[in-house]
């Protein structure tokens, strides 16, 4: 996605091990207006929330499955009339075309199930264009778990660009900072580092006893090539997870 960004609440952040088996037929001559492959910008999103302000809500726990995809016929160009599918466990769930957004995205009458995805599945992106169908795949991450004293994160899969950061809650579960932050930068004092590996320790002495905080972990491979799309293809997975958690 050339720009993409993920909003979760307040806060901006943004999961993938590509299980390098792709597939993909080759541009038809004859079935295909286009004389070059497209280029498709693909991502999946697999968020599970479980914070201080779904509680009050009511909810435990929200997991939700998402997805966006730009086709791009030539240059900018989006091609409006390709079909796109995610395909999990043989059952495909299509993306349509929306003006509004920009691109490709599964909706409320295409929902795909959480039931539908668990950590270690493989999905399937499908776009066809004219005649062709490009595909490839990746193996959905998770398994990600957040002590419930925010002292440790894990995930069972890494990727190529992991993230934890700790964001300082009011008493209403709003952060108190400005949601922006990149994996370089820190927030209310908390040590935020690219790419890290599981488990990860975050450092106590950052934090105040009596204060709720929100762990946001991003486990993600950003930037795989689309099997035989143009060069400029990528495939994003990313699993995400957020959890409130008050400092003892």
């Amino acid at each position: 996605m050339r720009v993409l960004s993920v909003l979760l609440g307040a806060a901006a952040i943004a999961a993938v091990v590509l299980s390098g088996c792709g597939s993909s037929s080759p541009n038809s001559p004859g079935g295909n207006n286009q004389t070059t492959a497209p280029e498709i910008d693909a991502t999946v999103n697999w968020t599970i929330v479980q914070t201080k302000l779904l509680q009050q809500l009511g909810m435990a726990v929200e997991t939700t499955v998402t997805g966006s995809v730009d086709v791009y016929k030539s240059g900018s160009v989006e091609d409006t009339t390709a079909t796109v599918s995610f395909v999990f466990h043989g059952t495909a769930y299509p993306l349509t075309w929306s003006s509004a957004m920009g691109y490709y995205s599964n909706t409320s009458q295409h929902k795909i199930p959480a039931s539908a995805v668990k950590n270690g599945d493989e999905v399937v992106v499908t776009v066809t264009v004219g005649a062709t169908t490009y595909a490839d795949s990746a193996v959905m991450p998770g398994g990600v778990s957040v002590a419930n004293d925010g002292s440790g994160v894990t995930w069972t899969t890494e990727g190529n660009y992991d993230e934890v950061v700790i964001y300082p809650l009011d008493a209403n579960g709003i952060f108190t900072t400005p949601a922006a932050v990149s994996s370089v930068e820190g927030l209310g004092g908390m040590a935020v580092t690219a790419d890290l590996a599981s488990p990860v320790s975050v450092p106590q002495t950052a934090m105040t006893s009596g204060q709720w905080y929100e762990a946001e972990v991003l486990v993600q491979q950003e930037h795989i090539p689309f099997a035989g799309a143009s060069a400029l293809s990528d495939l994003h997975v990313r699993a995400i997870y957020l959890k409130d958690f008050q400092k003892p």
